[in-house]
């Protein structure tokens, strides 16, 4: 198989909204992607940045206030396209946290990262060791109250969504998903 595939420069851009917090503290993160390929974008990642900008949408509408700052993001390049490079992955999110927004690694108490997601399948919290136990209390509230009709199965955290970048800048933070196995292959 021969795939020509011309690379074009291009600029994208990670985009920020806040929800202002009773306090000063935060933000709490929530964002999906848009990536710099956009082949399969509308499962990967644009179900993502659908769900961030409805919650923004929900809590403005409503007048919540919450404890915290939230910003609601839309993280560009996760699938950046250079082909051998080991900075392919999550370069926008990469970029936010460590040239954009650096104070978040230190302000920053949670963050939430919308991956695939939509598909009649099980609902995926990656966690890591630390988050794992609060998030098997949560979906096995969300199950009780039949919100998860899927069912669900914690993960653990990887290189290949946004989380990694934040887990590695030290905010905790979970990635959630309903990739299914075909979709993976």
């Amino acid at each position: 198989v021969l795939l020509r595939a011309p690379m074009q420069r291009a600029e994208a851009a990670n985009v920020v909204g806040y929800l202002r917090g009773r306090e000063r503290a935060g933000p709490l993160v929530v964002a999906g992607h848009h990536d710099g390929w956009l082949g399969g974008a509308a499962f990967d990642d644009l179900t993502g940045v659908a769900a961030t900008l409805e919650l923004a949408r929900a809590f403005a509408e409503t007048g919540v206030r919450p404890r915290h700052r939230i910003a609601f993001v839309s993280h560009t390049a996760e699938e950046y396209g250079i082909a051998e490079s080991r900075y392919d992955w999550c370069y926008g999110a990469w970029w936010q946290v460590a040239a954009e927004h650096r104070e978040w690694g230190a302000r920053a108490p949670f963050y939430l990262n919308v991956e695939g997601s939509g598909f009649p399948a099980p609902f995926e919290p990656d966690a890591p060791p630390e988050l794992a136990a609060w998030a098997r209390r949560i979906c096995r509230r969300a199950e009780r109250d039949g919100l998860l009709p899927h069912g669900w199965r914690i993960g653990k955290p990887n290189t290949w969504t946004e989380v990694w970048t934040f887990l590695a800048a030290g905010i905790p933070g979970i990635n959630v998903s309903t990739f299914t196995l075909g979709y993976k292959e």
